[in-house]
């Protein structure tokens, strides 16, 4: 599919797995739990779009624009979003397991307790947006910016830091900190501290469990 005029059209349910856009005219159109997996969406304007419980794993969506879209429950498993405009989507129970989400602009996100394990947050800025209780084991943080964000409870094993300017967040402790990849780029208010590389992490992971994990929901630990 390569050009397409779907504006308002109920697509709920639909199976379009692989399916390429080249051009598509979406506005107003109702895309809830459609298969879209390894679609190639790049550049489009989705704002405003509803996608939500939508299949979108794997898919293309790098430049593409979902201002306000509802990806609530979207499955984004392994999908490439460099460079989309997310500003006021709805991501609440989205799964990002391993997408790529290398974003020069992220609006304040709530991605409380999401699974965001391997995403690859490589540079984006995630400036004041809600992580706590989320998961980002082996997520790729690598200087991104996370002014005010809240890391209450976040499971940070094996999540690379390096470069990240952590002084201005919000709940971090140091028994998460001991979990992560860290290096002398990495700032930190004190009391706490880094560890260039990453220390112990097994040992720190057990005790993190124990210290952190309890009373915060999809709090992932380490084996």
């Amino acid at each position: 599919m390569s050009v397409a005029d779907l504006t308002g059209a109920d697509l709920t349910g639909a199976r379009m797995p692989k399916a390429r856009f080249t051009r598509a005219y979406l506005d107003g159109a109702d895309l809830t739990a459609t298969n879209l997996s390894g679609a190639n969406l790049e550049g489009l304007d989705l704002n405003g779009v509803r996608l939500q419980f939508a299949n979108l794993s794997d898919a293309l969506l790098s430049g593409t624009s979902l201002r306000n879209a509802d990806l609530s429950g979207a499955d984004l498993t392994g999908a490439d979003l460099t460079g989309a405009e997310l500003k006021g989507a709805d991501l609440a129970g989205a799964e990002l397991r391993g997408a790529s989400l290398k974003l020069e602009h992220w609006a304040v996100s709530d991605l409380a307790g999401d699974d965001l394990t391997g995403t690859d947050f490589t540079g984006a800025d995630l400036t004041s947006s809600n992580l706590v209780g989320a998961q980002l084991v082996r997520a790729r943080l690598r200087k991104a910016k996370l002014r005010g964000a809240r890391l209450v409870g976040a499971d940070l094993f094996g999540a690379d830091l390096r470069g990240v300017d952590l002084i201005t967040t919000f709940g971090l402790r140091q028994v998460q900190l001991d979990t992560a990849i860290t290096d002398a780029a990495t700032r930190v208010s004190p009391p706490l501290r880094v560890h260039p590389g990453w220390v112990q992490p097994r040992i720190a992971a057990r005790k993190f469990k124990h210290v952190i994990g309890a009373g915060h929901r999809n709090v992932a630990t380490a084996p």
